[in-house]
């Protein structure tokens, strides 16, 4: 009696200890899924307790039609959010035009974004125009552009605009322009901003920009630690955060293994989940059968015997004949050829899987 008790405290204590390092709990059903036409996947969401972490947390503005989601923590508008670590927003343009202030300051210390520096580019637009980008005590680089008002396509290597690439990890920017020359007017205006290099390259021509007060730009998201924490780590921060079946990856965001899809964010039938690579001819490359597994599939052959090592034979192309399964059978059928008598075009096929304790065979007939 006192062992089957001590062992029943023993299973407590690990479901406990179990139930203790499970992720941080999961939004609402009756969570906002969307502002507007823009989609809200968590760990991102919309309202009390439907984010992973404040950091996350979106409100949506009514006073536009549609509705527009706008992050929280810095104000600025969400276009497309992406479990994959990005978050597309609008950024601000800055302009020198009527004698406006001379620099644009754009902050996201104590956040958990930063820009990307593969899909944003420190841009400058202008005659005379010396654009600088600093942090909060230097400079971290700039470009200059030279006159040439002809110029209309959205090429940008330095006429009447210059493009450069930026630092990784920048959550501060300071964005400035001045003139080459001192002497030459100053009011003239010219612009700087950050801004998305894809849709950047599909503008027609770059004075599109300038009628906008704010320019796409990709943010990149990161988790504290290898995925332990969607906002700073602390004393407790040591499990991951991904959905059981999710992978941490090198850049510190959750992501399905290949063969799933889903968000890796959450468990169940909303997390990540086995794609069937079966159900469609573009996803499997199987000549004949395909049978799905967890995150793979199996391709069986009926052209041969894989079992004993022979490789499947596929058919030529002018000796192809129309297939049709007519039974199943069992570990006692004898795989290969089923010695059909002359002149008869039956045969099985047999197809071994793992998770069986049987092998199972196809009898199949061609015509």
């Amino acid at each position: 009696m006192l062992k089957m008790f001590t062992r029943y405290i023993f299973l407590l204590f690990i479901l406990k200890a179990y139930c203790f390092t499970e992720t941080s709990s999961e939004p609402s059903p009756d969570c906002q899924k969307s502002c507007g036409s823009v989609a809200i996947p968590y760990p991102f969401g919309i309202g009390p307790g439907c984010s992973a972490h404040d950091a996350y947390s979106v409100t949506c503005n009514t006073s536009f039609n549609p509705p527009r989601p706008f992050i929280t923590n810095i104000n600025l508008e969400v276009l497309e959010v992406s479990l994959q670590g990005t978050v597309r927003i609008n950024n601000p343009l800055f302009d020198s035009c009527n004698n406006r202030t001379d620099h644009l300051v754009v902050n996201f210390t104590n956040t958990q974004f930063t820009y990307s520096t593969t899909a944003t580019r420190f841009t400058a637009i202008g005659c005379d125009n010396v654009a600088l980008i600093s942090g909060p005590t230097n400079v971290l680089g700039g470009c200059i552009s030279i006159c040439n008002v002809t110029f209309q396509n959205n090429t940008c290597y330095g006429l009447f605009c210059c493009q450069i690439n930026i630092p990784p990890s920048l959550k501060y920017i300071k964005a400035s322009v001045g003139s080459i020359e001192s002497r030459k007017d100053q009011h003239e205006c010219k612009y700087a901003f950050m801004v998305d290099v894809d849709w950047y390259a599909n503008l027609t021509t770059i004075f599109d920009v300038l009628e906008s007060p704010s320019i796409p730009a990709v943010l990149d998201w990161r988790l504290s630690g290898d995925c332990n924490a969607f906002g700073p780590l602390d004393s407790s921060s040591n499990t991951s955060v991904c959905d059981s079946r999710a992978i941490c990856s090198n850049q510190s965001v959750c992501a399905c293994p290949q063969g799933y899809q889903g968000n890796p964010y959450l468990s169940g039938a909303a997390g990540c989940l086995d794609i069937d690579e079966c159900a469609s001819s573009s996803t499997n490359d199987c000549d004949y059968l395909c049978l799905n597994k967890p995150g793979s599939y199996i391709c069986a052959c009926m052209g041969g015997d894989s079992h004993n090592g022979r490789p499947c034979l596929k058919l030529q192309e002018n000796n192809k004949m129309n297939t049709i399964l007519i039974g199943r059978g069992g570990p006692k059928v004898s795989p290969g050829w089923a010695g059909a008598p002359p002149g008869k075009k039956i045969f099985s096929a047999k197809f071994r899987r793992k998770s069986r304790l049987h092998p199972l065979d196809f009898f199949v007939r061609t015509r």
